[in-house]
């Protein structure tokens, strides 16, 4: 009829250019081939046999064990050029301490102490020994008997004559220690010596030597408020 009727619109049916009946299926391509030769497997006992250091390998005991430092050492000297008596030098570590030696023994003499050589300082045992040193012992005679010069003259007097004092001990304090009002020191002789006022004592301005057993020699003393504490040279503690 006319030109205003309904068109039905075409749908062109395209072909894939591929037939079904000619389609090639797809085939999966088999595993290609290295074109390397085939490794030789490697022949291995089971268990795998352990591997043995050799001796170069093997560590050093002495790593393992380090070795002690050897400290430096040092020697006291004892001398006793007055008396002529003998006693055994030390060998001391760097640090340690010197062991007050016994008393050496002379006729007629009291020992003094142990001084620094060609001083007047006695030696404190207490302290470490930081080098070599020499120590020097010291008498004082025996006697608290004046001594006159000349011991007679003429029955007509007029005679000048010399009073000489007993000698003086020549002890030196080689340590002290202050307490509440009173004070406490080694001597270079060993003993312990105090002055001041203390407990249940009357003042005493000049030094006393205490009265401790016969044959301790002290090395070091401390004092408190009413009380003192001293050690002897074999480490004995007292109070």
């Amino acid at each position: 009829g006319g030109g205003g009727g309904r068109q039905t619109p075409r749908v062109a049916k395209q072909n894939s250019g591929i037939s079904p009946s000619k389609a090639t299926p797809t085939t999966i391509p088999a595993t290609p081939q290295s074109p390397l030769a085939t490794p030789t497997p490697l022949h291995t006992s089971s268990p795998l046999e352990p591997v043995q250091p050799t001796a170069s390998a093997v560590p050093s005991t002495n790593a393992e064990t380090p070795q002690a430092r050897s400290a430096t050492q040092y020697t006291i000297k004892f001398t006793d050029t007055e008396g002529g008596t003998t006693t055994p030098d030390q060998t001391v570590d760097e640090g340690a301490q010197a062991q007050r030696p016994d008393d050496p023994t002379r006729p007629d003499y009291s020992f003094d102490g142990w001084f620094i050589s060609g001083t007047l300082t006695a030696y404190d045992f207490n302290q470490p020994v930081t080098g070599d040193m020499t120590l020097e012992a010291r008498w004082t005679k025996n006697g608290d008997v004046w001594d006159l010069s000349p011991a007679q003259g003429p029955t007509a007097g007029h005679t000048l004559i010399t009073l000489t004092a007993p000698p003086a001990r020549t002890i030196r304090f080689s340590q002290f220690s202050a307490g509440y009002q009173y004070s406490v020191a080694v001597g270079s002789d060993g003993s312990i010596y105090h002055w001041g006022e203390m407990y249940g004592s009357d003042y005493n301005w000049q030094p006393s030597r205490e009265d401790t057993p016969a044959g301790l020699r002290f090395i070091q003393v401390s004092a408190g408020y009413d009380h003192s504490l001293a050690l002897d040279s074999e480490g004995n503690l007292y109070s």
